[in-house]
């Protein structure tokens, strides 16, 4: 594993779960794989929203989280 560079808030992780989500968020995250890693409660407040929504294609998505 390589140095982490940037610490990602639920706001970034859950855009390709997205309905339409933007190219330039999804470049960035493919650029810097590996360099990144977010804070347990982000990941846990990420899980517990996609428990919430109701059955959807969106909720569908939540997989690539």
């Amino acid at each position: 594993m390589g140095r982490i560079s940037y610490l990602l808030d639920s706001n970034i992780l859950s855009e390709p779960a997205r309905l339409m989500p933007d190219d330039k968020v999804l470049q960035q995250l493919a650029k810097h794989d590996g360099d990144y890693a977010t804070a347990s409660m982000v990941w846990h407040e990420l899980v517990y929203g996609c428990e919430l929504l109701a059955a959807s294609k969106r909720k569908n998505n939540c997989s690539l989280i």
